[in-house]
């Protein structure tokens, strides 16, 4: 945030925390390389990082086409070719993680510690760790992950994490109570309501169930609603439920009155 000529706040950068780095830095770049790409004279005074990141546009460019050819082993080679202030730099970094956390867990697992070294108490690893295959199946740590991230960021969407998270410990009601805190500060997110849905009929609590579909309903109103559950004994309980049937029948009557929409029944994904 910063203010313009009349004392007025506004915004003056953006920074997409997933990104890492201000929406006018990467601008910046993509002009940088577009220039240079154009040959533009204006490059040609360039001098420090900016120099080395006209000098490297080849090797950029054949890292992109890499990339885009699902080619990633070589990709992450051409990057550690890269010229060192180039290739240290956190969006450079940050690439090659992505690209590592898919190609080799053990090599993931060294970027990390590189990254840590070069960028300490970044955000970004946290990040990482949320989808850090060395994690999966470590509740404890990923909560941990979590909860370093929420203190930085506090991200009501970070409850839905954290529900993720007791549902593979087990803890459903645990994961309740943070899918509905993030209802609370968010009720238009679509996941929470899912998952206390699917948690519902579950549980065979179909008037729980049915009061999330209302709920749902109400917050996205006219918009068509297509139940989709898994095929089952508790499903087929639910469809067979006499408050289903009632909330649905409920769906029905007004299309059958004024034409609005009408609530898709059940289907298996």
């Amino acid at each position: 945030m910063g203010r313009n000529g009349r004392n007025e706040a506004v915004i003056v950068d953006l920074l997409p925390f997933r990104e890492g780095e201000r929406l006018g830095e990467s601008m910046w770049r993509v002009f940088l390389l577009a220039a240079a790409e154009r040959g533009q004279c204006l490059t040609r005074r360039l001098r420090g990082p900016e120099r080395d990141w006209v000098e490297e546009l080849p090797r950029l460019r054949r890292i992109e086409r890499l990339l885009g050819a699902d080619q990633d082993r070589e990709a992450v080679e051409e990057m550690d070719r890269l010229a060192p202030r180039v290739r240290g730099d956190r969006f450079i970094q940050r690439r090659r993680l992505e690209v590592l956390a898919s190609l080799d867990e053990a090599e993931y697992a060294l970027g990390l510690v590189a990254f840590e070294k070069a960028f300490p108490k970044d955000p970004l690893l946290d990040l990482f760790a949320l989808d850090n295959p060395l994690l999966r199946g470590d509740s404890a740590a990923m909560m941990e992950a979590i909860d370093r991230l929420d203190r930085r960021v506090g991200d009501p969407y970070l409850h839905h994490l954290r529900g993720q998270v007791r549902l593979d410990q087990d803890d459903l009601e645990g994961a309740k109570r943070s899918f509905q805190k993030v209802l609370e500060a968010e009720p238009a997110l679509l996941e929470p309501h899912v998952e206390l849905l699917r948690l519902a009929i579950e549980e065979a609590d179909h008037a729980g169930a049915v009061r999330l579909l209302e709920a749902m309903e109400r917050q996205w109103a006219g918009s068509l609603m297509r139940v989709r559950i898994e095929d089952g004994p508790v499903a087929r309980a639910f469809l067979e439920s006499a408050e289903y049937k009632g909330w649905l029948e409920r769906q029905r009557a007004p299309k059958a009155r004024d034409g609005g929409s009408e609530v898709a029944g059940p289907a298996v994904p």
